[in-house]
């Protein structure tokens, strides 16, 4: 943690990349951390390549910068909750052009590509492993850290539903809230804040599924048009896994997404299988219940049979 912290003193302009398609951990993390090179005396712009997802704005723009007008000359790149350097997307040159790199993350599957590397995958959230970078450095919480620190977790965790809470992970959060930070105004804005476009395209998400493997396994799939009828938009499509492993008698849930000229896959499970071992066949990662991958298969039907072939694959070795 302190070597991690000496390359926020020992560099003065500081990028911060988290992973494309940016998620509430990853935002969260990015501002805290932003906020850790404050206190350090540096500067740290956020560069992103997609827009900021709806139920995230409530944050506000300070540090965020778009990746096609950033040049590459910083001391320092920190790759952010990215499991590995391809979830970098078209900002890898500002990562490979930086004097020093650093990683900070906790998904299972992240191998290290960093000078400075921070890898904990047992933690909850990245945003658990920076509220250590400020404890173990004696860097008090600004209200901005804390209250990123606390929505990383919370987006992370499901509100503290799912099985990644630790003791540790609800330590960190009782002492952000022993600082005041609103945990229901966050709760509101980051887990039940949704739009109308969402609500529209998750249901005929729901309608277009298909249970397989005696209803163990749930499969759908979200094209382009789908979201141009509903006036949704690609955040939009955020969760519906999760919906679809909350069903009775699903072990697996799968969510396909259309985007440009790839394919987006998001996988959970019941931990009974790992997702993180299914997609890592595909070239992706993540966590044992909640993981993805992007493929370039030109059929979406040729896509959902090899995806559920190695279902169940994984199934009949395990």
């Amino acid at each position: 943690m302190k070597e991690f912290f000496k390359l926020f003193k020992e560099n003065k302009k500081i990028a911060l990349l988290p992973h494309e398609n940016i998620d509430g951990d990853a935002l969260c993390s990015c501002f805290a951390l932003a906020e850790l090179a404050k206190a350090a005396g540096s500067s740290a712009d956020i560069i992103v390549e997609d827009e900021i997802p709806s139920n995230l704005l409530f944050l506000g723009g300070e540090y965020i910068n778009m990746s096609d007008s950033t040049p590459c000359d910083y001391d320092c790149a920190i790759a952010v909750d990215c499991g590995d350097m391809g979830r970098l997307g078209t900002r890898r040159p500002i990562f490979e052009s930086a004097k020093v790199t650093g990683v900070i993350d906790h998904h299972v599957t992240n191998k290290g590509f960093g000078d400075v590397t921070v890898i904990r995958s047992e933690a909850a959230a990245t945003c658990e492993i920076i509220f250590d970078v400020f404890a173990t450095n004696g860097v008090k919480l600004s209200e901005r850290a804390a209250t990123c620190i606390l929505g990383g977790i919370l987006t992370d965790t499901g509100g503290f539903r799912y099985s990644n809470t630790t003791p540790k992970t609800l330590d960190a959060a009782a002492h952000i809230l022993a600082l005041g930070i609103d945990m229901s105004y966050l709760c509101h804005e980051l887990l039940e804040t949704v739009t109308k476009g969402r609500v529209r395209l998750q249901n005929a998400a729901m309608d277009r599924a298909k249970f397989l493997h005696d209803g163990k396994t749930a499969i759908t799939y979200i094209s382009e048009e789908m979201l141009e009828k509903y006036g949704a938009t690609e955040d939009d499509t955020a969760n519906l896994s999760t919906m679809l492993r909350n069903i009775v008698g699903v072990k697996t849930s799968v969510s396909i997404r259309r985007h440009g000229d790839a394919f987006k896959v998001s996988m959970r499970t019941d931990g009974t299988k790992s997702a993180a071992a299914i997609c890592a066949k595909f070239g992706g990662g993540g966590h044992d219940r909640a993981a993805g991958f992007t493929s370039y298969e030109k059929d979406i039907e040729k896509l959902e049979s090899l995806i559920l072939e190695e279902i169940g694959d994984y199934e009949r070795d395990n």
